[in-house]
């Protein structure tokens, strides 16, 4: 189990399934995982001895032939393999997906291969046109693709991720290369190949995993609260002392909510505490807009704080956006809680 947590935290079996190096550091976070479980669960105690020895032997084997193969390829012992080859194709027909496409056709990376383009339709001509993206899986499954290079301008924030979540079982890697000097939304290193600055673009927020982890830290944390609260909420209930509103939700949708008639902002926002617990709300999201406003095509559910609550409320559509891709990058539980605190110092 600790083995099976630290490597998928360290995605040993996903896009860096040939890293000596990763195994290296899973066996040894797997030790302190294994190590430390034993105070909390006293019957499952085994010998420490046994348990280094065991690890150690894991590094070594997991990590030896993952070496071997690395050497086998430097000095060509065996035909070439596409786990080693970066075998990419390019989102898109139009003038910025060509203009990638011409500089890293050129790039001096022995190991990088640009098949070619995806997109609905052939919109430049171009004889590297290799087909329409309802037939991407297939196209990815045939043509051994591990990489797919994507234009900021391809799509939208929301389709971009919808296009993702489509391929997660695909183990593709993402590339995202930003428009002008935007370069700071993603969390990873930025790679430059002939001139081209890559990205590596993940949405932790979306993941399935890290949802769950959202889910039941929203239902304990606002559970608690209800129940320390609740001579507030009895009050106000009784006294019918509330309000309702409607606002926008994920994909155009409205939540129905109520609020208490109360000069303090927080009372006021106590009654949010049930709609977190229905999973219509998150402690942590974007904004919350009331639907006589412009549907602002959220991505994520709205919170009762989030990085959008910290910032002044009158902000532009392009920068509202660009708080919600930054967040749905570096989504974290550590985060969210950061987030939190934030919030209540600044009550």
């Amino acid at each position: 189990i600790s083995w099976a947590i630290s490597s998928y935290w360290l995605h040993l079996y996903k896009k860096d399934y040939l890293s000596y190096g990763r195994c290296i550091i899973t066996a040894g976070l797997t030790m302190l995982l294994s190590a430390t479980s034993t105070y909390f669960i006293g019957f499952i105690a085994f010998s420490r001895v046994v348990l280094a020895i065991t690890l150690v032997m894991t590094a070594l084997i997991t990590a030896t032939w993952r070496m071997l193969l690395h050497l086998m390829y430097r000095y060509r012992t065996f035909v070439r393999t596409p786990l080693f080859g970066r075998r990419a194709v390019i989102l898109g027909t139009g003038k910025e997906s060509m203009r990638i496409g011409a500089l890293l056709s050129h790039t001096p990376s022995f190991h990088f291969t640009l098949i070619g383009y995806i997109d609905n339709d052939n919109v430049s001509g171009t004889d590297q046109f290799i087909g329409r993206l309802e037939n991407i899986h297939g196209i990815v499954r045939n043509q051994h693709i591990n990489e797919i290079i994507i234009p900021e301008k391809w799509a939208s924030i929301s389709k971009l991720i919808r296009f993702i979540q489509d391929l997660k079982d695909l183990k593709i890697i993402f590339k995202l290369v930003p428009e002008g000097q935007k370069m700071l939304i993603g969390k990873g290193a930025v790679e430059n190949l002939s001139g081209i600055p890559l990205m590596d673009i993940e949405f932790p927020l979306f993941d399935k995993f890290h949802q769950i982890i959202k889910r039941i830290f929203d239902l304990i944390l606002s559970s608690l609260l209800i129940l320390l609260t609740f001579p507030i909420h009895l009050y106000y209930l009784l006294l019918g002392k509330k309000y309702d509103q409607s606002i926008w939700s994920v994909d155009g949708q409205h939540i129905h909510l109520y609020r208490y008639q109360s000069k303090i902002k927080v009372i006021q926002d106590l009654p949010l505490l049930f709609i977190i617990i229905a999973g219509d709300m998150s402690f942590v999201g974007t904004q919350i807009i009331d639907i006589t406003k412009k549907d602002p095509m959220m991505i994520m559910k709205p919170g009762l704080t989030g990085l959008l609550h910290l910032t002044s409320s009158n902000i532009q559509p392009d920068v509202f956006r660009d708080y919600e891709k930054y967040y749905a990058m570096h989504y974290s539980l550590v985060f969210d809680i950061e987030i939190i605190f934030k919030s209540i110092l600044r009550l």
